[in-house]
């Protein structure tokens, strides 16, 4: 049996995944009303995707 062609790709950065992982989450948790509707809640979740983006971005640039 001839070997499998390697993927075109490169590898995917370690920091991805989990920077997936942490975005799904974030999307599943934003609706729940755990006081989603105050400010410190809207300030907590502009730091989580600002923190994520920063993350994404930069697993995306190595």
């Amino acid at each position: 049996m001839p070997p499998s062609p390697k993927p075109s790709h490169g590898p995917i950065p370690e920091r991805m995944p989990l920077s997936f992982h942490a975005f799904v989450l974030l999307l599943c948790w934003l609706p729940l009303p755990f006081g989603s509707n105050r400010p410190w809640s809207w300030r907590l979740m502009e730091v989580l995707v600002g923190g994520l983006l920063l993350v994404w971005g930069g697993a995306g640039l190595s």
